[in-house]
């Protein structure tokens, strides 16, 4: 299996719904503009702090001093973005309580996007939202660019709470752990708690879990963490678009077998961030090894790739990190699907995906048949990596609030795909 360099040019987010008609990567490129500052403040309904933060605070250090100690998902500030993306009621910055996976309490940073108008009785849906690769440094956060990922956006238009993460470490203290699972899935989870309390938002008990590309990555491991981690709320479904697997053989192709190696040099220096036994010192040349702490440090997913696109995998690294412990062990421990998880879970695949081919999410429904989990996926004949969610956009919402109801017969939520010899969405 090829396995290419998914975010050696991540552009915005694809336009989606009835007016998507161009073709995108859904990956977002290295800012190159100062963020866009957050309007009024109000008053909110329930919450650790009852003022929205004024608009010419930054997030960024407002983390760094955060009371860190409670309830993951609590949320600990929230500022209301301006100018309000088009088409939904409103957007807000927010910084909610989570862990690392050593323990220690932590603070992320996201974005809720919140539709027009009044909710509906019984609350909204909600969706938390995890986007595919922006990078390393705080500068990449995507809560530091509301109104690049359309996704979010898109579906507060169509009346649906979207939750956005940007994941630990990016946004706020410390070191993103960039495809380290259980990281990403905490971030993707403790988000839902951060909705409760916003001005004027109510949403439902159920909720679902969508990711792309990296986030698909993190939605699967979402699923798996959420019957031990959510209280008082349901996941009642997961779509995961495009997500990788093969992780350790990804990593290595990422690293040293590509001109663009930022994928690569990210995911290793997540799991270094992650776990303490792993360290860059081990596996990267001497002469190398400054400059990659400075790049993950500062850089976004190009910036990093253009850093070392000259530089041969072999000089990089002094050691094959998936043959050399523990980093081959920690870089198979992000392999999705290992574990049962909670609910029904689509598959959402291009078939003409070359940056993380079809064969990845295939791996990922033959794990879940085997257990006899209700999966479903979905195979677009003429999408790749980005244009999978223009392509299914209306399929996908139709499914996820079909299983956010309720009343959905439970032959639904237990429908699968395992078996089928040709997968696609529905006609219709």
């Amino acid at each position: 299996m090829v396995v290419a360099a998914f975010g050696a040019s991540d552009g915005p987010s694809p336009a989606v719904g009835a007016s998507a008609t161009r073709p995108v990567n859904a990956m977002q490129p290295a800012p190159t503009s100062e963020p866009r500052e957050a309007p009024r403040s109000g008053r909110a309904r329930r919450g650790v702090r009852d003022d929205l933060l004024d608009p010419d605070v930054d997030l960024v250090e407002v983390a760094r001093t955060a009371d860190t100690d409670g309830v993951p998902g609590t949320r600990v500030a929230a500022q209301r973005v301006a100018p309000t993306p088009d088409g939904i009621g409103a957007a807000y910055r927010v910084l909610y309580r989570s862990t690392s996976l050593d323990g220690r309490p932590i603070v992320v940073s996201g974005v809720v996007y919140v539709p027009r108008g009044q909710p509906p009785r019984g609350g909204w849906p909600l969706v938390s939202w995890a986007r595919g690769t922006s990078g390393t440094a705080d500068r990449c956060a995507p809560s530091r660019w509301v109104g690049t990922d359309l996704v979010p956006i898109t579906l507060a238009q169509q009346g649906i709470v979207a939750a956005a993460t940007d994941y630990e470490g990016l946004g706020t203290p410390g070191v993103h752990p960039y495809l380290v699972g259980d990281s990403e899935g905490r971030s993707v989870l403790d988000i839902v708690g951060a909705v409760d309390g916003l001005p004027d938002v109510e949403v439902r008990r159920e909720f679902a879990v969508w990711g792309h590309s990296q986030g698909g990555h993190a939605a699967l491991f979402a699923r798996e963490l959420a019957g031990e981690r959510i209280t008082g709320r349901r996941l009642a479904a997961t779509v995961a678009i495009a997500p990788p697997s093969f992780i350790p053989q990804a990593v290595d192709a990422w690293a040293t077998k590509v001109r663009a190696k930022g994928l690569g040099i990210m995911a290793l220096a997540g799991i270094e961030a992650a776990y303490p036994e792993a360290r860059l010192d081990d596996i990267v040349q001497p002469a190398h090894l400054a400059a990659v702490r400075d790049a993950v440090e500062d850089g976004c997913t190009d910036d990093i790739s253009r850093r070392f696109a000259e530089v041969d995998g072999a000089d990089l690294f002094v050691a094959d990190p998936t043959h050399r412990e523990p980093w081959a062990r920690l870089l198979h421990e992000q392999e999705p699907a290992q574990r049962p998880g909670t609910g029904p879970v689509l598959l959402v695949q291009g078939a003409l995906d070359g940056t993380l081919p079809p064969e990845m999410s295939e791996a990922v429904e033959a794990q879940m048949c085997a257990r006899g989990e209700p999966v479903t996926r979905w195979l677009l004949p003429d999408a790749g990596h980005g244009e999978a969610i223009a392509s299914a956009w209306d399929h996908m919402v139709r499914w996820t609030t079909d299983h956010l109801d309720p009343a959905t017969p439970s032959a639904v939520n237990a429908a699968t795909t395992c078996g089928d010899p040709v997968d696609a969405p529905p006609a219709g």
